[in-house]
């Protein structure tokens, strides 16, 4: 038996790997919540009758996920620079200091898997004054855009998966004290940890006129 019990949630636990995972655990001291669409699961959530765990509303609290009263308030912010749904490519720095906050988590992944360029261009002429410490959780750090956002102070924190052309740099600003890392993950791990426990606040999505 592990002298370390993990709680570890698996789906289609009912037959099949699932099941034969969920024993291994099990047999190894972990404790297992499963998640199948199959009613003989030995251990089932019921998404129609439970509620997941939410998020505490109380407080407007950096890096938790927003919703209700929090969400309206930015949305009133950010319409300042809005015809409608439409913010002119001139204003895009100004919209993003007026929606995100200090501390904020924010996923750049934009228009595409790893590159959100124009979005990555704005945010990095935000004053660092309005915007610092931003939590960046994104698969690919692929411009010098998101590098000079450690570099400015805008933002603090990184998960990510992959830098690519932007590796070196992102060694440097390690070795600096510029980049604070959380994690390194896989692909699919930190596209998981979007839904769980890095769930942004921010999500950058660029949708656009040719």
């Amino acid at each position: 038996m592990s002298n370390t019990s993990r709680t570890y949630v698996l789906s289609g636990l009912a037959s099949g790997i699932g099941l034969t995972t969920k024993r291994l655990l099990e047999s190894k001291g972990h404790k297992v919540i499963g998640v199948d669409i199959r009613h003989n699961a030995d251990r089932q959530h019921d998404f129609e009758r439970r509620n997941p765990r939410s998020c505490d509303l109380s407080q407007d609290r950096p890096g938790h996920c927003l919703t209700g009263q929090h969400q309206q308030e930015r949305l009133a912010a950010g319409s300042k620079f809005a015809e409608g749904k439409i913010v002119a490519p001139k204003d895009t720095t100004a919209l993003l200091e007026a929606v995100i906050r200090p501390g904020d988590r924010a996923c750049l992944e934009g228009d595409n898997q790893k590159r959100a360029d124009f979005l990555a261009a704005c945010l990095v002429k935000a004053d660092p004054k309005v915007l610092h410490d931003l939590h960046v959780v994104q698969s690919g750090i692929v411009l010098p855009e998101h590098i000079d956002l450690f570099e400015k102070g805008i933002a603090k924190k990184l998960d990510f998966s992959y830098s690519g052309p932007e590796g070196a740099a992102v060694a440097r600003a390690l070795n600096s004290g510029k980049i604070e890392l959380s994690a390194i993950h896989t692909y699919i791990e930190l596209f998981a940890c979007y839904f769980v426990d890095l769930t942004p606040r921010v999500a950058f999505i660029k949708i656009y006129n040719r």
